[in-house]
């Protein structure tokens, strides 16, 4: 099953950065995010998004909840729905789920380092508070080269935060998933955002990451 809400108005291994994850069969997932969830710069953006490939491929029933130009402090283009990530938490209240995961954001690169930390505090805090049995996963900002290169201090400001709060953090541009060597090819238009091909590739990775943990964790009998 798969709900989609879109509100409109070389690479590291460091298996630190792997999710802990002990999901059920076909687990129920939120996934909270920006214009990259949206699949903004796909031609198709409702199939072509990142977050409705992987789900697909990993068998999650999932509701991906997508606001281009949000963020942890930032409330996406005018219209009645948009907020921050954190305060659109409560819009899902009332319903199961498994995991939470929040993708971003670059929109945050703009707000002062302590004020994008106290919001994703607040905002995976508010997560525990409303589904207490999920785990919590959180995969940072990305852009294709050269834009990519704006994003590495937010994305080490998120991830530092993510991880005080106990929470496991995909640190894509650590990782360097997207390269000079490869950009070209999954870039929009607009330079900014990615075509289907590298939302696609983007939800490869992700889903990588994903099993490889899983696998680790069955081998193991404990978390990676």
């Amino acid at each position: 099953m798969l709900a989609v809400i879109v509100r409109f108005g070389a690479v590291s291994t460091d298996a630190r950065q792997a999710p802990v994850l002990d999901l059920p069969p076909t687990p129920r997932v939120l996934i909270i995010g920006d214009s990259y969830t949206a699949g903004s710069g796909a031609s198709e953006p409702a199939v072509d998004n990142w977050a409705v490939r992987a789900a697909e491929e990993l068998d999650w029933d999932v509701v991906v909840d997508a606001v281009p130009g949000s963020g942890y402090t930032k409330a996406g283009v005018p219209s009645p729905s948009a907020a921050p990530f954190g305060e659109r938490l409560a819009t899902h209240a009332g319903v199961r789920f498994d995991l939470i995961v929040f993708q971003g954001s670059q929109n945050d690169a703009t707000s002062a380092p302590g004020v994008v930390s106290a919001a994703v505090v607040d905002a995976l805090g508010d997560a525990r508070t409303w589904w207490p049995d999920a785990a919590v996963l959180a995969m940072g900002p990305s852009a294709p080269l050269p834009a990519g290169l704006d994003y590495v201090d937010v994305s080490r400001t998120i991830g530092l935060a993510v991880r005080a709060s106990g929470a496991t953090y995909i640190d894509v541009v650590e990782r360097r998933w997207f390269t000079a060597a490869n950009s070209a090819d999954f870039t929009a238009a607009d330079g900014r955002h990615l075509d289907a091909a590298g939302y696609a590739f983007l939800a490869d990775r992700f889903v990588g990451v994903v099993r490889q943990c899983e696998s680790d964790r069955g081998r193991t009998g404990h978390p990676a």
